[in-house]
């Protein structure tokens, strides 16, 4: 139950965030126009498996793995043409059924008919830097998998890298609630993923630290 309730209220919060960056996106208008390219840009005309692991995942279905899927399921939706991303609760009925002790991305793809999967691979997640302080952190490991052929071969790899935010100096834990600025972390760590796969504006990444600096 508490599980539960903790992914909804990172739900709705993320929804809340997604796609905003307010003033500090004004600030940039300058900078409108000049477009980052994705990093890889096939999943377009496809159906797409979003597989999420955390350190926990080998226990069953937890928080953050659901709560990053489901995330990068809608910003890909919302910004790759023609894309289909397989509903998570289908992915996760396939695991229910063959288990959540192992994880082999390509069986999976395969179990749910997907024609690419899309698997992230979170370790080391945490949001707090000491007592007072908030920055969140991950190492992210994404890969891309082409199940047209029976292999299913890799056609996409970045990292393990660490994604921190924000970047510079860490958020004082008295101008937020942890909630707020978990959400806001897994929003921007979304964001930062899923930015892979569509073009994006310049603008968006420079203005990211600025809105943690107004966040409150």
């Amino acid at each position: 139950m508490k599980k539960l309730y903790t992914y909804l209220i990172l739900s709705a919060a993320l929804l809340t965030f997604t796609g905003c960056i307010g003033f500090a996106s004004n600030l940039m208008y300058m900078l409108e126009g000049l477009k980052i390219e994705a990093a890889y840009d096939g999943l377009s005309d496809s159906k797409v498996a979003v597989i999420v692991v955390s350190d926990a995942s080998s226990y069953g279905p937890d928080t953050l793995a659901r709560v990053v899927s489901r995330s990068m399921g809608t910003y890909l939706n919302q910004n790759v043409d023609g894309i289909k991303v397989i509903p998570q609760n289908i992915i996760e009925n396939w695991q229910d059924t063959h288990g959540w002790d192992r994880v082999d991305f390509r069986e999976i793809g395969r179990g749910v008919n997907a024609e690419k999967v899309v698997a992230v691979e979170l370790e080391s997640y945490s949001i707090h830097e000491g007592m007072t302080l908030y920055k969140g952190r991950s190492m992210v490991t994404t890969t891309v998998y082409d199940m047209s052929e029976d292999e299913g071969q890799v056609v996409f790899s970045q990292g393990p890298a660490e994604y921190l935010f924000p970047k510079g100096h860490a958020t004082p834990v008295m101008s937020n609630t942890e909630q707020q600025f978990e959400a806001l972390y897994l929003s921007k760590l979304v964001e930062n993923i899923s930015r892979n796969f569509y073009d994006y504006d310049k603008a968006e990444s420079i203005a990211e630290d600025a809105t943690a600096v107004g966040f409150h």
